[in-house]
C-alpha cells in the first residue's frame, strides 16, 4: 500500500509493484481528497483511508473520515469494483462502529482497540467482535 502523498507516479509504481504479482492498494491521509483514485481505481485492489494525520502514535481521529469512507465506498460500489477498504489511526472501540457503518471493510489495529494495557487480548477481542457487529448492524447497503 502506497501512500499517495509519498508517490511521484502513483500509477506507475501502482504498476510496477502488479508485474510482480503484488496486491496493491493506496493510502490517503484525512485531507487527500477521494478524487485522486479515479485514474487508478482499476489498478487497485485496496484503499486504506488513514483516519488520524499519519506519524505519530495517539493521533486524534478526523471527524471527516466517516464522510469519506461513506464516499469511497459508493465510488467503489458506483464502479462495479471489488476494492478492499481500509482504515488506520485510532480505530479505537469507540469509534469502530461508525467507521464499520461508514463502510471500512479492514481494520488496522493496534493500541486503541486491540494492544491495550491492562487488558487481555482475548477480552479485546471479544469487545472487538462486539462493536464490529454493531457497526454492520448500523450499514447502509
Amino acid at each position: 500500500t502506497i501512500h499517495q502523498e509519498c508517490s511521484r507516479n502513483l500509477h506507475r509504481d501502482l504498476i510496477y509493484l502488479k508485474q510482480f504479482g503484488c496486491s496493491v492498494g493506496v493510502a490517503l491521509c484525512p485531507a487527500t481528497s477521494i478524487s485522486t483514485l479515479d485514474y487508478i481505481l482499476d489498478d487497485i485492489d485496496r484503499i486504506l483511508i488513514m483516519s488520524v494525520d499519519p506519524g505519530f502514535k495517539g493521533g486524534r481521529l478526523v471527524p471527516s473520515v466517516f464522510n469519506k469512507l461513506r464516499d469511497t465506498r459508493a465510488l467503489v460500489k458506483e464502479c462495479g469494483l471489488n476494492i478492499e477498504i481500509a482504515v488506520d489511526g485510532n480505530v479505537s472501540f469507540e469509534h469502530i462502529p461508525k467507521i464499520v457503518a461508514s463502510g471500512a471493510d479492514t481494520l488496522v489495529l493496534g493500541s486503541s482497540g486491540l494492544f491495550i494495557q491492562g487488558r487481555t487480548l482475548d477480552s479485546s477481542l471479544e469487545q472487538l467482535n462486539e462493536v464490529i457487529k454493531q457497526g454492520l448492524e448500523d450499514r447502509d447497503g
